[in-house]
């Protein structure tokens, strides 16, 4: 996003990041390196000014970012989760665990704003990065009885990442399988489809492995 001035402290970026991770819809349009930005772009940049941060800087700018997780506006909170999607270049093993650590608070954020970016967004990203890594966190979070929690897991697997790696994502899937809560249900479907399109999975295997779900998914 935009460029930060190395005569800047990380701690005034930080700063600045977060203005522009609190926007809200009702606040005036900004000029943003010579480009007029809606509301929406303005926490664009507020929560991938956060990620190159933590690219260039990452020990600090996540430490001094930690408060954004536990934010009142969950612009903020979005904008944390955000910056967790790091790039090929800073996802690391170690970056990875820490990042998905702070992923897991918003795992079970009830916001649709943060649901809608959290599994199939950064998780779906991450995946791409370190599949290991995070499929085995999945398995984790997959245990958790929380339906936010869960139903994100599913939707981790409705893109790239799903698609990457079919049979793990099956396997996830699977601990899923029984969940009585339909928002889960739902996202399995979802994961289902986006991994029988195209022949990833076949639709035979989804009918043996996934009876209840497989009318809704062929």
């Amino acid at each position: 996003m935009t460029q930060q001035s190395e005569n800047i402290s990380i701690e005034e970026q930080i700063k600045q990041a977060y203005f522009w991770a609190a926007y809200e819809d009702e606040q005036p349009a900004l000029m943003l390196d010579g480009t007029v930005c809606q509301p929406w772009q303005v926490r664009e940049w507020g929560g991938f000014s956060l990620r190159g941060l933590m690219e260039k800087h990452f020990e600090e700018a996540f430490a001094l970012s930690e408060p954004w997780v536990h934010d009142p506006s969950v612009n903020v909170r979005r904008g944390a989760l955000i910056g967790c999607k790091l790039t090929k270049k800073s996802a690391t093993p170690e970056r990875v665990h820490q990042v998905l650590e702070r992923i897991s608070h918003f795992m079970s954020d009830e916001n649709d704003y943060i649901k809608k970016n959290c599994g199939p967004f950064v998780v779906n990203e991450l995946g791409s990065l370190q599949p290991e890594i995070v499929l085995n966190w999945l398995k984790i979070q997959a245990q958790i009885p929380n339906v936010h929690v869960r139903a994100n897991v599913a939707k981790a697997f409705t893109q790239a990442f799903g698609k990457r790696y079919p049979q793990e994502a099956m396997s996830v899937l699977e601990l899923l399988r029984d969940d009585p809560e339909r928002r889960v249900q739902s996202a399995i479907i979802s994961a289902l489809k986006n991994l029988n399109k195209n022949g990833a999975v076949s639709s035979e295997n989804i009918r043996q492995r996934f009876p209840k779900q497989a009318e809704k998914v062929l």
